[in-house]
């Protein structure tokens, strides 16, 4: 079995538990980066939160944010007539340029209200948390400009909690962890 942080289930029994046993929590940035700007019209967005596992390793896809200090999962929005599995996979090759992925599990949903900083907007995410798995190296170069926006990292298991850096994508994975496990 994969190794987790069991802080990271804990996070999310506890979360949980604080949004009155909410399955689909809201999570209002409010420190920086990314703090909710007042006055500023929200964005509504649906959108993935992908866990994309290493295809031998027990090891997942970390993004590094290169222009705000943000370390995500794997990341975007739905365009029009995109189901969220279509889009998991439009993400993952887009940002990774990994090719030989296969979709796992749906594993619920997680809201969101923060300020995309590179967007210059206030976003009101619905995301959906969906787990993918690697089968193997198969990997296309990354455009110009995805390169522009964040960099790859391959972070352990018992790692990615302490990775991830905002509230929601922390929430996804200990939902993914605590999914895994049961």
């Amino acid at each position: 079995m994969n190794n987790y942080d069991p802080q990271v289930e804990q996070y999310a029994q506890e979360t949980l538990q604080g949004q009155g046993g909410v399955s689909e929590p809201v999570f209002i940035q409010t420190t920086e980066p990314g703090k909710v700007q007042d006055g500023v019209p929200f964005v509504e967005r649906q959108a993935v939160v992908c866990i994309v596992k290493h295809w031998s390793e027990d090891a997942y896809i970390g993004l590094k944010w290169k222009k705000v200090d943000w370390q995500t999962l794997v990341t975007g929005g739905l365009e029009l007539g995109q189901t969220c599995e279509q889009a998991g996979f439009a993400e993952i090759e887009e940002e990774t340029g990994y090719k030989d992925i296969t979709f796992v599990k749906d594993l619920g949903v997680v809201h969101s209200k923060f300020f995309h900083v590179p967007k210059q907007e206030n976003r009101f995410a619905h995301s959906h948390v969906l787990y993918f798995e690697l089968q193997s190296s198969l990997r296309q170069d990354v455009s110009d400009q995805e390169n522009q926006i964040h960099e790859l990292a391959w972070i352990p298991a018992v790692n990615m909690g302490e990775f991830v850096n905002n509230a929601s994508h922390k929430y996804a994975w200990s939902l993914f962890c605590h999914t895994m496990k049961s």
